[in-house]
């Protein structure tokens, strides 16, 4: 295998590809992550040195939530570089997430950019059918199967010698990089690192499933193959179909499916059922609940109630529009989920789309791990909003409030998903895979039943 100029070559550009990403991607990793810690201890900061003011107004001076990264994501960034990075938690409305990272790249970046993901989901199997699809043909082609086979040599054993002959060189290539890049994250680590260490385990097992697939369907088109040039051409028609074209099929199949609104949709029918369900009616139900106090405490003036009609007005609309906004993300975020499973339905026709999706499950960059911290973002937003709002209706002390009213609310702080949790998301594509694999080593259990010099 050395000697043949092919794998020193593809060897060396994956090994290089390989290196670089994991650089790249950790220290695009490290500089976010780092950003975002600083940008949410000013926020906090910010928070609690704003002044005095009423209660209201502090909330509409709002507070940004950041969503942060797991170390993983230096190896797969999903779509993280698609969707916001932060959320703006301010009264009246939950706003969708901000800053999308793609949105400040130039567009040749986007098409030129790869990530270790990437070079194992779609240049590893290339290599592996690159090195591998003339083992069976090419030796009978030469002649070199019939005396192979008249020697004894069982043909389970040869199998077995031809696989491991093109796993074991990759191995060389891909474990110290594994090895390597496994340490820094786990070393680095930001979270819990038995949660990573799960992450890393689960994924390098899934990788390893896809690579033995694409290794026993390479090996079963060499058997088959009646030359080399057929086993070559069918084995890239197999790796262009899978890796290149059946994911964004799929992916424009799921949208089509389950679409979803645009952003100027989303927000425009959620202000229609606000102003149809309370704004319309705001001034009248604020003299209401004005009068059911004076009647129900038995007084006459607003002065002597002993709680602010205007506060409780707030708490009231808080509930509405907390209504309003958690319904209209849960169908958002479930059509989400619907086009999620159904692409992973689709990696019965590809064994990639199955290895992506545990891929960017695990590293917690899909849109399950962004619906997690939007929940969380959205009960953060519910607590603050109450806080201040309950104080504006009970707390009758004239004047502004301060620090002390603030410093009410908690810090934000985000609990990422467990590995058992996001692996959970992705059962379909881990029977997939499983499948994909156990209908590879079938075929080349037929293959070599067949096989003759």
């Amino acid at each position: 295998m050395w000697r043949d100029s092919r794998f020193r070559w593809a060897s060396g550009i994956l090994f290089v590809l390989l290196s670089a990403s994991v650089v790249v991607g950790w220290r695009h990793y490290a500089e976010a992550h780092a950003l975002h810690q600083k940008a949410q201890a000013e926020e906090r900061s910010r928070w609690l040195n704003k002044g005095e003011m009423d209660p209201h107004p502090a909330m509409h001076f709002g507070f940004y939530a950041y969503q942060p990264q797991l170390s993983l994501s230096a190896v797969d960034d999903g779509i993280a570089p698609y969707v916001g990075s932060y959320t703006l938690l301010e009264a009246h409305q939950q706003t969708l997430f901000q800053d999308k990272p793609a949105e400040s790249e130039a567009p040749i970046r986007r098409v030129s950019e790869i990530t270790a993901a990437t070079c194992l989901q779609m240049l590893a199997p290339l290599l592996i059918a690159l090195l591998g699809f003339s083992s069976f043909v090419g030796e009978r082609e030469q002649g070199t199967l019939h005396h192979l086979l008249s020697l004894g040599v069982s043909k389970k054993d040869l199998v077995i010698g031809k696989a491991l002959g093109i796993g074991a060189p990759l191995a060389v290539v891909l474990i110290p990089i594994a090895i390597i890049g496994s340490l820094g994250i786990l070393l680095n680590s930001s979270g819990v690192r038995v949660d990573t260490a799960e992450r890393l385990f689960f994924m390098s097992l899934a990788y390893a499933l896809y690579f033995l697939t694409f290794l026993a369907v390479t090996l079963s088109v060499s058997i088959a193959a009646r030359s080399s040039r057929q086993a070559l051409l069918a084995l890239l028609l197999f790796w262009f179909t899978t890796c290149l074209m059946a994911p964004p099929v799929l992916l424009e199949l799921a949208g089509r499916l389950y679409p979803t609104p645009p952003g100027f949709q989303f927000v425009a029918d959620i202000a229609k059922e606000k102003r149809e369900r309370f704004f319309i009616h705001y001034a009248e139900r604020e003299i209401e609940i004005e009068r059911e106090l004076l009647l129900k405490y038995n007084v006459t003036s607003k002065a002597d109630l002993p709680v602010n009609p205007e506060g409780l007005l707030l708490l009231e609309e808080q509930q509405i529009n907390d209504d309003i906004y958690n319904k209209a993300f849960h169908r958002l975020f479930s059509s989400y989920r619907k086009q999620t499973l159904c692409y992973q339905v689709g990696g019965l026709f590809s064994p990639m789309i199955a290895a992506q999706s545990l891929s960017l499950g695990l590293a917690g960059t899909d849109i399950a791990a962004q619906e997690h911290f939007s929940e969380a973002a959205r009960r953060y937003r519910s607590v603050m909003e109450t806080t201040l709002n309950e104080d504006q209706a009970y707390n009758l002390t004239p004047g502004q409030r301060g620090r002390e009213l603030w410093e009410k609310i908690p810090p934000f702080r985000y609990t990422p998903p467990t590995a058992r949790w996001a692996l959970n998301n992705y059962l379909a594509s881990v029977v997939i895979l499983i499948v994909w694999l156990l209908a590879a080593l079938l075929a080349l259990r037929l293959a070599t039943i067949r096989l003759e010099a």
